[in-house]
């Protein structure tokens, strides 16, 4: 990090250290290839290899080259950790404003990392393996070169079990709209002594290309097993493994009509890589439609939020005898039902919260009188002072209709706020809680058991009843 920048140039022959001469190395590379035009609906993601420009950069262009006429406000990149053994996480670059590039910065779109911070119970902030990281870095000065005025989310996937790909794409979904595009960016089959994999050493050229071959068709197999068990069959080193999973999530889900469209196959020893030591590349354009996201239900603009926030601060101003501006005439969203909860935080820490599961008033109602609660009735707290009011920060969950769930599988942490009911006792996490305090599933439903007065266990009771909901979150520091 310089400057609050995170620099993801590359050095050590990964492409040309001066811009001009980068730019003219991708310009002949675009130059060759084809782009013949793709009749299956909006570009919504490429696979992209991310070797040096030498290796993969002409496979990358073949895909590469579909994106002039792409308008784009966001690029999301999923790709692996090399530089940093990982599990069960997903490595976010940090509160950096930037990242730069021989092209130069790119800023980095905070709002989306924010979001993810908040539905990613895997999410963890490590700038400097991605200040390391080549499989995102690599990348960049095409982007740069090919769009305009664009956000970057960069994330690093340590490696996950079969049930976090799921969590990751319904993290990631709801960032991909119409302006959006996501990169998945891995080689496929490393081969070589150093890999520890050499199944093609009688015939390297042929023998890898059918390998790869096979892990491409599998990758896009709609079949749930495919992708995993050509990769136990096989034991193929494809380092992007688990970012092809979540795509297969986002490509195969209900309502979703996504079209590949394969533009280039190589490896690097037909590119003067050695006899045996060799990598392979795919590059590929999906286009069509995903899913609606969980949550694309969205009600509230970032100006209906502030106006949200001051609703609850003129409220307690007001409790308090502490002028505040007057927030109305309000919003039409704002006067819709809705159930709300109000928090307040101190030097980073809770200092009340309150709030109402049910719809039954409109919502700016509902923030003003438990912004009040929050602040002057919660039971572990002592009332908000008008003297304190200027150090608090307010948050407010913004909840849609609970519904019930069979399970506590049907539990996305993150995602999903929880009510438990049992025997007359209840008790509710927003979505955030779990993240925040960094539990998993059982340790969620342990805690929130005991907060409504039972047992850690009582969640596994067969008389227990769980619901979910949803909430859109925000708060004045967003």
């Amino acid at each position: 990090m310089q400057d609050n920048v995170i620099d993801l140039s590359l050095t050590g022959g990964w492409y040309p250290a001066q811009a001009d001469e980068l730019r003219a190395a991708m310009n002949r590379l675009l130059t060759r290839a084809s782009a013949p035009a793709l009749d299956t609906g909006p570009i919504r993601a490429l696979l992209l290899p991310h070797a040096g420009l030498q290796w993969s950069g002409p496979v990358a262009a073949q895909a590469l080259a579909h994106l002039p006429d792409r308008p784009c406000r966001r690029v999301v990149i999923l790709a692996p950790a090399h530089r940093r053994a990982a599990p069960g996480r997903i490595l976010l670059p940090g509160p950096a404003p930037a990242a730069i590039t021989p092209l130069g910065t790119i800023p980095l779109d905070q709002t989306a990392l924010t979001s993810l911070r908040h539905s990613l119970v895997l999410a963890e902030d490590d700038p400097a393996t991605h200040g390391q990281e080549h499989a995102i870095a690599v990348l960049l000065p095409w982007l740069q070169h090919l769009l305009d005025d664009w956000l970057l989310v960069p994330l690093l996937l340590g490696q996950l079990e079969a049930s976090q790909h799921q969590q990751v794409a319904d993290a990631v979904r709801p960032l991909l709209d119409e302006d959006s595009l996501l990169i998945i960016s891995s080689d496929f089959t490393h081969h070589g002594a150093a890999f520890g994999y050499q199944p093609c050493r009688d015939n390297l050229d042929h023998g890898l290309q059918a390998l790869d071959q096979a892990l491409f068709t599998a990758a896009f197999d709609p079949c749930p097993t495919a992708w995993s068990r050509i990769l136990a069959d096989t034991g193929a080193t494809v380092c992007g493994r688990d970012a092809i999973a979540v795509l297969r999530h986002l490509m195969f889900a209900p309502q979703a009509r996504i079209h590949v469209h394969h533009c280039a196959y190589d490896h690097s020893a037909r590119r003067g890589g050695g006899d045996d030591h060799a990598v392979g590349y795919h590059a590929a354009v999906c286009t069509g439609h995903w899913a609606p996201a969980h949550g694309d239900e969205t009600m509230l603009d970032p100006a209906a939020r502030n106006q949200a926030l001051a609703v609850a601060r003129h409220a307690i101003a007001t409790q308090l005898g502490r002028p505040a501006p007057d927030p109305r005439p309000l919003k039409p969203v704002l006067q819709q039902v809705m159930g709300a909860f109000v928090s307040l935080h101190h030097q980073g820490r809770l200092r009340g919260c309150i709030g109402e599961i049910s719809a039954r008033r409109p919502l700016a109602e509902a923030l003003a009188a438990r912004a009040v609660d929050a602040a002057c009735h919660d039971p572990r707290f002592p009332p908000l002072t008008a003297e304190e009011l200027d150090q608090v920060e307010i948050e407010i969950s913004a909840l849609h209709p609970p519904t019930p769930v069979a399970g506590p599988e049907d539990i996305i942490l993150g995602r999903h706020g929880i009510i438990l009911e049992h025997s007359g006792h209840h008790a509710v996490f927003l979505p955030q809680v779990a993240p925040q305090q960094g539990w998993d599933l059982n340790q969620t439903l342990d805690h929130l058991s005991r907060k409504a007065g039972l047992t850690s266990g009582a969640w596994q009771e067969p008389h227990t009843r769980l619901s979910v909901f949803t909430a859109e979150v925000f708060d004045e520091r967003s």
